[in-house]
């Protein structure tokens, strides 16, 4: 860090110490083609033996990309330390797959609720992810 003076700003420059790298991706995704360039571009980070790596996803996601995504957090698995979070991420509000993918009994009666109830959308769409994570929790 330099300072000119007082009062002046500091200029804060990297240095590299040790031999750690840390790289951080805030990324939107709306799309399967946006989701599998998020994918190639950590493919494409050098040196994930001594890269520290999290990934922040938000947007909107449609059953279908539940694949790309796990390619995507298993791409981040070579890493010295891989994180991708998709808590950010909603399901496509216009995609009825969503429900009409969930197995009959319980699971699709909670489903058809949650896309009925008149609470709040974020709040609907994350409750529906939810349930979809779960299902596949348990199918694997």
């Amino acid at each position: 860090m330099e300072i000119d003076g007082p009062g002046s700003v500091p200029a804060i420059s990297p240095v590299r110490t040790g031999g750690v790298s840390w790289v951080s991706m805030d990324e939107r995704v709306d799309s399967r083609e946006e989701i599998d360039s998020v994918r190639a571009r950590i493919a494409g980070l050098p040196s994930p033996e001594t890269t520290l790596l999290r990934v922040r996803l938000s947007g909107l996601m449609r059953p279908d990309d539940r694949e790309a995504l796990e390619e995507m957090e298993r791409a981040a698995e070579r890493f010295l330390w891989g994180e991708v979070d998709g808590s950010g991420l909603l399901p496509e509000p216009e995609d009825e797959s969503w429900v009409d993918g969930l197995p009959d009994g319980l699971i699709r009666v909670v489903g058809e609720r949650l896309r009925e109830s008149v609470g709040a959308p974020e709040t609907r769409a994350r409750a529906l992810m939810d349930l979809y994570s779960l299902l596949l929790e348990v199918g694997s």
